[in-house]
Order: C-alpha cells, then sequence, then structure tokens
C-alpha cells in the first residue's frame, strides 16, 4: 500500500489553515500516510524532496508560488486549498490608512501570484461549487475537488435562556473580520441605534473589530481583540454571554463564494444567529 507523504504549506495559521491542518490529521488516521505542516518562510528544499504531495492553502504571495512551482518541477503533486474568491475582493475598512496603502499597492501582485500559483497546481481543492466553477479556468488541466470542511457540532453549546424577569442588558454578538465593518455602519448599527431609543438596556459586544471602525452608537459597546488561532477565538467566543448573533454578508458575487459554515458557526456557541 503507498505511504502519502504530504507537506502543508501556508502563509500563516489562520482559522482556514487550522482546519484543514485537522482534516488531513483526520484523514492520515485512516490513510497510510505522513504529513508535515510548515510556513512557507521555513519550507526548505529537502522539505520538497521529502514530500510526494504539496497542499498550499490560500497562496496569496511569491513565497507559495516559488514552492508549488519548485515542487511541480521536482515532480510533485500540487494541490491548492481555496475558500474565498481572492481575485475579487470588495471593498475594505482598514484600522488605519497606513494599512490601506499597504494593502491596496501589494493587491495586484498578490492577485498576480494567485494565478501563477493556480497554473501550477493538479488540483484546486474548495468547499464552494461557485467559486471552483470561477476558478477552474486558470488550472492547466482544470482538476476540481469539492469537500465539505465543517467543524465537529459535538461541542455545541446549549442555548442561553432568558425570562421576563431578566435584568442584565439584551446582547447582541458579532465576531468577524475588521473588513466588514463597513457592512456593520450600513445595516446594523443605524438599526440598533433605532432599537436603543426603546431599549436603552441593549448592548452590542464585536470580536474581530475596533471601537473606532463603528459609527456614533447610541447603545452600550465591547470590543474583543480578534484572535487568528482557531481553538483561542473559540475559547473566547464561548466566554461571551450574549442572547442574539449578528452577521452581515450583502448581495454579490463575492459572497457567493463563501462556504455555508458561516451561517452555523454561531449555533454551535449558542447563540441564535440572524444572517443576511
Amino acid at each position: 500500500m503507498t505511504h502519502t507523504k504530504i507537506l502543508l504549506i501556508y502563509i500563516a495559521r489562520i482559522p482556514s489553515v487550522q482546519i484543514v491542518h485537522r482534516l488531513v490529521k483526520d484523514f492520515a488516521k485512516v490513510h497510510p500516510c505522513e504529513l508535515r505542516a510548515k510556513s512557507v518562510s521555513g519550507v526548505r528544499q529537502s522539505d520538497i524532496q521529502w514530500a510526494d504531495t504539496v497542499l498550499s492553502v490560500r497562496p496569496y504571495e511569491d513565497g507559495s508560488f516559488k514552492i508549488l512551482r519548485a515542487a511541480r518541477q521536482a515532480g510533485r503533486k500540487t494541490v491548492l486549498f481555496l475558500d474565498d474568491d481572492l481575485l475579487h475582493l470588495p471593498e475594505m475598512s482598514y484600522r488605519s490608512n497606513l494599512r490601506r496603502f499597504i494593502s491596496e499597492s501589494t493587491a495586484a501582485r498578490n492577485k498576480a501570484y494567485l494565478e501563477k500559483s493556480l497554473a501550477e497546481c493538479d488540483v484546486l481543492w474548495g468547499c464552494n461549487t461557485h467559486l471552483l466553477a470561477k476558478y477552474r479556468r486558470f488550472l492547466r488541466g482544470g482538476r476540481c475537488a469539492y469537500t465539505d470542511v465543517t467543524a465537529p457540532l459535538s461541542a455545541m453549546r446549549p442555548v442561553k435562556k432568558r425570562t421576563p424577569q431578566d435584568k442584565e442588558p439584551f446582547c447582541l454578538f458579532y465576531a468577524g473580520g475588521s473588513d466588514h465593518a463597513v457592512f456593520l455602519n450600513q445595516y446594523i448599527v443605524p438599526a440598533l441605534n433605532t432599537l436603543s431609543a426603546d431599549s436603552p438596556q441593549l448592548r452590542l459586544v464585536c470580536m474581530g473589530l475596533d471601537r473606532k471602525q463603528l459609527s456614533d452608537c447610541s447603545f452600550e459597546t465591547e470590543f474583543i481583540p480578534w484572535c487568528s488561532d482557531f481553538r483561542e477565538y473559540r475559547k473566547k467566543a464561548m466566554s461571551v454571554s450574549c442572547d442574539i448573533a449578528v452577521a452581515v454578508l450583502p448581495e454579490g458575487d463575492f459572497f457567493r463564494c463563501k462556504y455555508f459554515n458561516k451561517f452555523v458557526e454561531y449555533s454551535t456557541l449558542g447563540i441564535p444567529g440572524i444572517y443576511t
């Protein structure tokens, strides 16, 4: 029986990387293979020589492309995992003008490297059929693989229960990237400002945003720093005691490429979610 050696490479250990890492480790429990996970900056020629397959998660810069190209030239199988339409990122909200300048100045170059990386991969692995259909044309062979990448629901927290006698503020929860602040300001903040006129105890807890990113709020707010480690993020989110969670995704092709776990994530925290 073939013993496969998989080299998993990533730019940073964001939640997507941690989920894929867990999936491959689970795969290794039932199939004969070895797994070696490394950041792009830590990969050496010996790692490529060791591997049969190189799996790159969300390659979006030159380092990932160079590794994939070297792996392909060395006769290794190359697989690219993608869970966002990175070639068509929407308008974003940035924490500072400096961060905006850096992001916008590197965007075109990074997109070019993503296209080059796609051309070097044997298989494009994704969890959204619409996304795979859009990106198939960048592949040499056009081979795509679709799988679900959901997290287990066995650790789902019980739903918080309220009674008419509860005196604590009614709490809403939002967790997400800072780039979604523009959508909160457009849809959620105005609605909560209206509601707070009749419900002064209303409170919003935001995880992943800075206070200065939200427009003037007439209701109580709390801000929890974002955590890129998935387990630590879950731990922090589990510590929040809220009644309803909100998620804002506007219409558009970019958001059609999202995976449906966005619509069950709050439920695993035991918080009913309201989703656009």
